[in-house]
């Protein structure tokens, strides 16, 4: 995903390839773009696998994504297909962050569902939220079952905050 307002983008991960993250680039360059900033969900390879293209943006991610990539850097960069070289995020946060994407305002919330590490991105005036792995269509995916207590407790959580509509990462059309 990308959130566009004028000309400010703020893309949502950088996807699954470094080829399918300079189509989001040129489209957001094409479409009048002029400042693109980038915020990542968690570390997994699919999710940025593409910030090389991003790489003289700011990439925003929270401490524990930051030190995940950083831990993991050796087995991404080797990993099949490596992601390499992998780029580090350039802003790092704990628990929230506020931006300003034009006039659109989107707050990134840590949450320890999916991944220990993982962020969403809340819109909260359109009461949308980009979950990110936190939620995949139909259900939540645990990819760390040692920590499923704190899974529970963080999904219960998310589940007050103010949405009408959730977009995973990862979803059938059909229930968006």
């Amino acid at each position: 995903y990308a959130i566009v307002h004028g000309g400010d983008a703020l893309v949502w991960d950088t996807h699954i390839s470094p080829e399918h993250a300079a189509l989001i680039r040129r489209t957001l360059v094409d479409a009048g773009t002029q400042s693109i900033r980038v915020a990542l969900s968690h570390w997994h390879a699919d999710h940025v696998a593409g910030n090389a293209v991003f790489a003289d943006c700011e990439i925003i991610a929270n401490g524990l994504t930051v030190r995940a990539l950083q831990d993991n850097r050796a087995k991404l960069e080797m990993g099949n297909p490596p992601i390499k070289p992998l780029v580090l995020p350039t802003r790092s946060f704990d628990d929230a962050l506020r931006l300003q994407v034009g006039a659109i305002t989107v707050d990134l919330l840590q949450f320890d569902i999916h991944s220990r590490d993982g962020t969403v991105a809340l819109l909260p005036e359109r009461r949308l939220l980009l979950a990110g792995d936190t939620l995949e269509d139909p259900v939540t995916y645990v990819a760390e079952p040692d920590r499923l207590e704190q899974h529970l407790v963080d999904l219960d959580r998310l589940s007050r905050l103010p949405v009408d509509r959730i977009l995973p990462s990862h979803r059938s059309e059909e229930h968006t």
